[in-house]
């Protein structure tokens, strides 16, 4: 196997070992939160800085017989990414530290193994390494969308509430030519109007 061909996979490589270095600082030092969110947040910020130092220097180039590509425009798109990567783990650093201390170093691990497999799906040179792309960073965002849904106060769970809120608000259900009618009671649609209000602002 020829190793040279991982030469070019700066941004990647780069990720894989915050990735590591985020694995065993959760292991050993996981039990200060804060201080772990530090050295993470510290290892993103280097990594991003250094991605920079890469963009316009970059010549077109391939590896693994085409199936990986990068050039300047995917290293601006990486780095884009990972702007708004460090923004994310900066405004949810409270979050983590107070309501996620149990699972704060599972969400960084999975938000950055998101972005690996988004890295994958920008310098896909075909479609194989695209779907490993997609599948890597799928998967992991699926994870984080159901992160939070146990809590009392998490988007999911206000969903069911709003849909329950609506079933029992609803007083008839009439089908016609015209099709299916439902008949709401004036004096509920206050509270319901609320609920709703209420759902979309907590989101």
């Amino acid at each position: 196997m020829d190793y040279s061909n991982f030469l070019i996979m700066n941004h990647e490589i780069s990720l894989v070992v915050v990735l590591i270095l985020t694995l065993f600082a959760d292991l050993f030092i996981g039990n200060n939160k804060k201080a772990f969110q530090y050295i993470v947040l510290g290892l993103f910020a280097i990594h991003t800085v250094l991605g920079f130092t890469q963009w316009g220097s970059l010549d077109e180039a391939e590896s693994f017989g085409g199936m990986y590509i990068t050039s300047n425009i995917h290293c601006f798109v990486k780095n884009f990414l990972n702007i708004g990567t460090l923004l994310v783990f900066l405004f949810g650093f409270e979050w983590n530290k107070q309501d996620n201390q149990k699972y704060c170093g599972e969400f960084y691990f999975i938000t950055l193994a998101t972005l690996f497999g988004m890295y994958l799906m920008i310098s896909s040179g075909d479609f194989l390494l695209f779907y490993i792309g997609l599948e890597t960073a799928s998967i992991p965002m699926a994870t984080l969308v159901a992160f939070n849904k146990k809590e009392n106060e998490s988007a999911e769970v206000r969903f069911v509430e709003l849909k329950s809120t609506v079933v029992t608000q609803r007083q008839s259900i009439k089908i016609s030519k015209n099709g299916i009618q439902v008949e709401i009671p004036e004096n509920s649609m206050p509270a319901l109007l609320k609920e709703v209000i209420s759902t979309l602002a907590s989101l």
